[in-house]
């Protein structure tokens, strides 16, 4: 029994005052107004925590060094944030740039460890970095666009999820390439420092591709698409299955506050 139904069960042996009907009905609607725009709901979230990430650095190049220290501080719960991973802002080589450990290190970055890396976050003459790393700014923008493609892909019927199969392949590769570097830091074998492994793949390219970490080196990009993937693939398969369920919850939600809607026209016509 669903919670406004155990609700109406209670209703018929008490009788509830008027502001007590509507302060229920209130809460129905905006049930029923969730259930509806659940998309707009989840989808919202992943462009709030997307876009969010812009945050932390237009503080910082504002001079509001406090706040800008507190929205990394909340980022940092859901992202490693390691500068030579992450997108800069407002730096004095353009809109957007990217630098690599040695790079950050100059900077004033302690890589002492991982943990005391992570807390560099930037200065005037390198810019912000954004709260999100590369990796993630990719992934949460998967999520996003997933969103939107579920949305236009339903508006010509309902849409089916994507086989799991497929869905398991979009999300291998970031599982493959996140554990295969976590390795390789914590063992110091440095594979994935040198992506000496790659070379057969790729070819003659410079060393930076291979070694560096800057925008268009191969773990540049194999962030870039791994979370891209990742994002897109887990909510291809998953919006369809979340709407399967709202599309039943909402149904139930409007037939209710309806009801309840009808016993309060009632009322208000027999006083």
């Amino acid at each position: 029994m669903m919670e406004w139904e155990q609700q109406e069960a209670l209703n018929e042996r008490r009788p509830l005052s008027p502001l007590q009907r509507m302060l229920i009905v209130n809460v129905q609607r905006a049930a029923t107004w969730a259930a509806r725009h659940w998309l707009f709901i989840i989808n919202g979230f992943w462009g709030l925590l997307l876009f969010g990430s812009l945050l932390p650095p237009t503080l910082m190049a504002l001079g509001l060094e406090g706040p800008g220290k507190v929205t990394y501080a909340i980022y940092s719960f859901t992202c490693h944030q390691l500068p030579e991973r992450s997108y800069f802002l407002f730096g004095p080589q353009g809109v957007v740039t990217t630098y690599g450990k040695e790079e950050v290190v100059a900077a004033g970055a302690d890589d002492s460890n991982l943990l005391t890396l992570r807390q560099y976050v930037g200065s005037p003459e390198m810019g912000w970095k954004l709260g999100f790393s590369d990796r993630m700014v990719s992934m949460y923008g998967g999520a996003f666009l997933a969103g939107i493609l579920f949305w236009l892909g339903s508006r010509r019927g309902r849409m089916k999820p994507i086989p799991i199969v497929l869905m398991l392949l979009m999300i291998a590769p970031m599982a493959l390439d996140g554990t295969s570097h976590m390795i390789s830091e914590i063992s110091t074998l440095g594979f994935r420092e040198s992506n000496a492994w790659a070379m057969p793949l790729f070819g003659a390219q410079s060393p930076e591709f291979y070694a560096g970490t800057e925008f268009g080196s191969l773990n540049s990009i194999l962030r870039l698409v791994t979370g891209l993937l990742f994002g897109t693939g887990m909510m291809l398969f998953a919006y369809p299955l979340i709407g399967y369920s709202f599309d039943d919850l909402s149904a139930e939600a409007e037939e209710t506050l309806a009801r309840n809607q009808a016993r309060m026209a009632a009322m208000k016509a027999g006083q």
